[in-house]
């Protein structure tokens, strides 16, 4: 059987195909960053959500799960490219290590 082609050369279809696979990689490369950066502001935005939700309870609740309301307002107001709620996790760990230090003096 006889492969009809439009290229010129077999040197050309190489290139031609190159080019292709090299295209076709670049944009798989650049849908990949647009979702993976969807993907993380999305959570954001649901993470904010939580916060939200977090600053409708009550002190007592507040301090059953270990942190402040002046903790959430903090973590809130953290830039977008900031993850809130890690650092809200951070704050939290670093409040119940300190209440336990000091129900142990």
């Amino acid at each position: 059987m006889t492969n009809i082609t439009s290229c010129a050369s077999q040197y050309d279809c190489g290139r031609k195909a190159a080019m292709n696979q090299k295209n076709s990689g670049f944009i798989s490369n650049i849908l990949l960053k647009i979702k993976t950066s969807y993907a993380v502001h999305k959570q954001r935005r649901i993470d904010r959500d939580a916060f939200r939700t977090l600053l409708n309870l009550d002190e007592a609740s507040l301090r059953d799960i270990g942190v402040t309301r002046n903790d959430i307002i903090y973590a809130s107001k953290l830039a977008m490219h900031e993850n809130a709620s890690r650092e809200l996790e951070k704050i939290r760990a670093a409040n119940i290590a300190s209440a336990r230090g000091i129900a142990r003096q």
